[in-house]
């Protein structure tokens, strides 16, 4: 990615508003830990979550090295 110039790209307060989707599944996350008394269960919800925003980042970096790839070619 050497190749790649670095820009510095402003973004909106809109582009980071959360959708229904996501509050929908922070409330229902947060209902279900709140319900749990078994510290065992606790440290497995949290070791899922930390895969999971893991994994969205795997996909953030991959959507934005194709982007730039996209971006270069049409130069």
């Amino acid at each position: 990615m050497e190749d790649f110039e670095i820009l510095a790209v402003p973004f909106n307060p809109e582009d980071f508003q959360e959708t229904l989707e996501d509050q929908f599944f922070v409330a229902k996350i947060t209902q279900s830990c709140a319900k749990i008394d078994d510290a065992y269960e606790l440290k497995r919800i949290i070791e899922k979550l930390a895969q999971l925003a893991a994994q969205r980042q795997g996909l953030i970096r991959g959507l934005c090295i194709r982007l730039a790839a996209a971006e270069t070619k049409e130069q």
